[in-house]
């Protein structure tokens, strides 16, 4: 904001506890947290408290606007590594299409659909989950090799089946990526 000389604006956390159960303590070496941290009930006198103790006007509409496209304008999406987060590395993932009634892994393909081998929950599409997953943990384009890996699938031609049912973007001529 300094940089494209807008005015310092005043920054306060608030932690807001929605159990009204809870019970805060804090470490009597930290007495700074009563402040920043409150039970639901306390948020409006929180922000009545925080409106009268900064009443003159920091901004104005067109600033804030202004802001508000620079910010559109720079935005930049997350993209998150859980992998790399978490120090896990991916062979050691628990592949294979999981059940979505009991949670069991791996699914067994049959005849178009995902059988549970414990409860024998049939799905058609139990597989979308798992792509999910993949998308979340390791990124958005995947191969029919990375798909057979990550949902356990030993034919090429029903991983291709289940990629093109998909309607995903293709890249690549050989060895087609899906974005």
């Amino acid at each position: 904001m300094i940089k494209h000389n807008f005015p310092s604006l005043p920054i306060h956390s608030l932690i807001v506890m929605t159990n009204s159960s809870a019970v805060i303590k804090t470490n009597p070496n930290h007495t700074a947290a009563t402040h920043h941290v409150i039970h639901s009930e306390m948020l409006l006198f929180k922000i009545k408290s925080l409106q009268d103790l900064y009443k003159d006007e920091v901004m104005t509409i067109k600033d804030m606007n202004k802001l508000a496209r620079l910010l559109l304008k720079h935005h930049s999406p997350a993209t998150p590594d859980p992998l790399k987060q978490y120090d896990i590395c991916q062979n050691k993932l628990q592949v294979g299409v999981y059940c979505l009634t009991c949670g069991s892994l791996p699914l067994l393909r049959s005849k178009g659909a995902w059988i549970c081998p414990v409860c024998k929950t049939a799905s058609k599409d139990a597989h979308l989950y798992t792509l999910n997953d993949y998308y979340l943990l390791i990124g958005s384009v995947i191969t029919n090799k990375r798909l057979r890996w990550f949902c356990n699938i030993s034919s090429r031609s029903i991983a291709a089946k289940l990629l093109t049912s998909l309607d995903l973007k293709q890249s690549g001529m050989q060895k087609k990526s899906y974005l």
